[in-house]
């Protein structure tokens, strides 16, 4: 005795194919958080942990640790993973400390600029808590307001 009606045996199984499909292509695990290299002009270096600089290659990943340093004439791009840029100037060196994104989509980019000028886009933050801090180990300069007449 058949349970189904005729014809419909191809579809329970699409049914059933998709539902194996769907919860083998659903992965709680979070989008990897990395950003990309672009160099835009000039010598471009990179270093991973260990410290030690070689040419870097336009396109490379980067991740939490490593270093990226400028030459006199170079100038380089870095893309987060959450659409942020920060753009180095001639001179640069700049120490990607932290990338990660969480399970609720909250992001977290942290970078220590050692030397020279970097100029970042940030894009609309996910929620509260994620945060995008660059520190800068130079002394931060001093403005003055102009003088206003009375």
């Amino acid at each position: 005795m058949n349970k189904f009606a005729p014809g419909s045996l191809p579809l329970v199984i699409a049914t059933l194919l998709l539902l194996v499909s769907a919860a083998a292509c659903s992965d709680d695990t979070p989008a990897e958080a990395t950003a990309t290299l672009t160099i835009l002009a000039g010598t471009v270096e990179m270093a991973d942990a260990s410290g030690d600089f070689q040419p870097a290659v336009d396109g490379a990943s980067l991740d939490a640790g490593d270093t990226v340093r400028t030459g006199p004439n170079g100038r380089a791009e870095i893309s987060y993973f959450e659409g942020s840029t920060t753009r180095l100037d001639f001179g640069t060196t700049f120490h990607i400390t932290f990338l990660e994104i969480d399970d609720d989509g909250t992001t977290t980019i942290s970078a220590e600029q050692v030397t020279g000028n970097s100029y970042s886009r940030v894009i609309e933050l996910v929620n509260a808590r994620s945060r995008f801090d660059i520190e800068t180990l130079l002394p931060s300069p001093r403005f003055r307001a102009p003088s206003m007449p009375c």
